[in-house]
């Protein structure tokens, strides 16, 4: 496994790192920003419950529902031992359960390290190795790959299956059984950071880590792996502040 670092280790000198300027009013946020409940709380506690939040197919979720499911998963993560700070790989097409856990660990605090579809066991154990994630989140249709990949990662202890589940899985349901439906977001950085491969660079002779960009990349680039895994797209609607 490679050494896991602080991200402010990874990147520039602040003096050589680029200025945002962002003049137009609404795209001024504060620097202490939990995604999730920018997102989800201010649509769903704001006036837009009854809206329509994800579309898949048939299927539609409104901000009212999909804050209920989102923090009653967030309950269930912290009971399977997972909390802000920590590391869990993402294995999903683009189905409601991936946006349904994504919130879920932004409100946590979760660094989610977002994996694409078509990587297979060697890729999926690099990036497992490299990040420092315990625990994983897979579609059941995707989990033959991350299981092989599982045994190259010592620590990477804990599968929570999405979709289709044996009766042996941590099932991705189970884990909001009987929690509560609200739930305090963490306070985090407005540029908490995501890990992903390409996010990786070699200095000092050791692989370090940085991230220190928007949530919302993360969600960018899953549209032909949905389609090739088949269940029906999913999109989160997101109105205009203001």
């Amino acid at each position: 496994m490679s050494d896991v670092v602080a991200i402010a280790d990874g990147l520039p000198a602040p003096g050589l790192r680029p200025e945002q300027v962002f003049t137009l009013p609404e795209l001024q946020y504060p620097a202490r920003l939990n995604v999730a409940r920018e997102l989800l709380d201010a649509n769903a506690d704001g006036g837009r419950a009854g809206r329509s939040a994800i579309v898949a197919g048939d299927r539609v979720i409104t901000y009212a529902e999909l804050q209920k499911q989102v923090n009653r998963l967030a309950h269930g993560l912290r009971a399977q031992g997972l909390d802000r700070g920590d590391r869990v790989l993402l294995r999903m097409p683009n189905v409601p359960e991936f946006i349904l856990t994504w919130l879920a660990c932004q409100k946590v605090g979760i660094v989610t390290v977002s994996t694409m579809p078509m990587l297979r066991a060697r890729e999926l154990a690099a990036i497992a190795g490299d990040a420092g994630t315990t625990a994983a989140v897979v579609w059941g249709g995707l989990r033959e790959e991350l299981e092989r990949a599982q045994s190259q990662v010592p620590h990477l202890t804990k599968l929570i299956v999405a979709g289709e589940a044996t009766g042996s899985d941590i099932a991705l349901g189970s884990l909001m059984d009987g929690q509560p439906e609200r739930f305090d977001a963490a306070d985090t950085a407005r540029h908490l950071p995501r890990v992903d491969r390409h996010h990786r660079h070699r200095a000092a002779g050791r692989d370090r880590l940085h991230g220190d960009v928007p949530h919302l990349r993360l969600l960018g680039g899953r549209a032909r792996a949905a389609r090739r895994h088949g269940p029906p797209r999913a999109r989160l609607r997101v109105p205009r502040r203001g």
